[in-house]
């Protein structure tokens, strides 16, 4: 038996990094990794325990990861789902549609094809907006949202961020050139 399916047998909760291979994640018995083919994308997630499903959507530059400390906490009493977005991590990257609509379109998808009743919804930064999107689509299909680090649409937050562009990362990525090297 090798180190790292020791670990894993020994905290069934576990998450973290292969110290051998950075890239590669190790999960726990209590946790998987898998793949939903949805809206004509793969749409990679890790999911574990049982109750009602918390579904988790990454802020910028992060992906799944990002909630492994939180999937740790509550998978005790929830079931735990953390997404990458298309073009993120293992989920596959196509050409058009990185929208808050159309990624919360892909949420629904992964819902219903999970066949999820009323998930709670945490989104951070972007993954806020995809969330809010999703809610403001499926407002009876979920049993709450919480939205964290981001300025919402049609708030006075986005509002002062469309007049004073400096006071938020998005203006950073406008720069010709800059987010592409």
């Amino acid at each position: 038996m090798d180190h790292q399916q020791r670990l894993s047998e020994e905290d069934p909760f576990l998450i973290e990094l292969d110290k051998q291979d950075p890239a590669r994640v190790i999960l726990g018995t209590g946790f998987h990794s898998d793949i939903a083919e949805i809206n004509g994308i793969r749409m990679h997630f890790v999911s574990g325990g049982t109750g009602k499903s918390v579904i988790m959507i990454h802020g910028f530059s992060q992906d799944w990861y990002a909630f492994k400390e939180l999937m740790r906490l509550l998978v005790h009493e929830y079931s735990v789902i953390a997404v990458d977005l298309r073009g993120i991590g293992k989920s596959r990257t196509v050409p058009p549609g990185y929208d808050a609509v159309t990624l919360a379109n892909d949420i629904h998808a992964l819902v219903k094809h999970l066949d999820i009743e009323n998930p709670y919804l945490v989104g951070h930064d972007m993954g806020g907006m995809v969330a809010y999107a999703y809610a403001r689509l499926y407002p009876n299909e979920t049993y709450g949202v919480a939205v964290l680090d981001v300025p919402l649409p049609g708030t006075p937050s986005t509002d002062l961020m469309v007049k004073m562009p400096f006071l938020w990362h998005f203006g950073f990525h406008r720069l010709p050139k800059l987010p592409g090297f």
